[in-house]
């Protein structure tokens, strides 16, 4: 379903038009109430654009003394736990 969604996104980020280090991701999160594998629910983000979201989404308004590498293992923690 990954591949397929990026591709169907023209495997660019929807929020930023990056093409590198793109994931999936929930536009309504499943803690909020979206559905896991409805694809009217998923959209295509770069890591640092998923990363933002993410802190949003979790009402995290700034993760202190974190490095880019630590950032990006959180979002794929977060994106196991889905």
């Amino acid at each position: 379903l990954r591949m397929k969604i990026i591709k169907e996104k023209n495997g660019k980020c929807e929020k930023c038009g990056d093409n590198k280090n793109l994931q999936v991701d929930h536009i309504k999160a499943i803690v909020n109430g979206g559905k896991m594998f409805e694809e009217s629910n998923l959209q295509v983000l770069c890591i640092k654009c998923h990363q933002s979201k993410t802190r949003r989404d979790l009402n995290v308004k700034k993760i202190k003394n974190q490095t880019q590498e630590e950032l990006k293992r959180f979002v794929e923690i977060e994106s196991e736990k889905q």
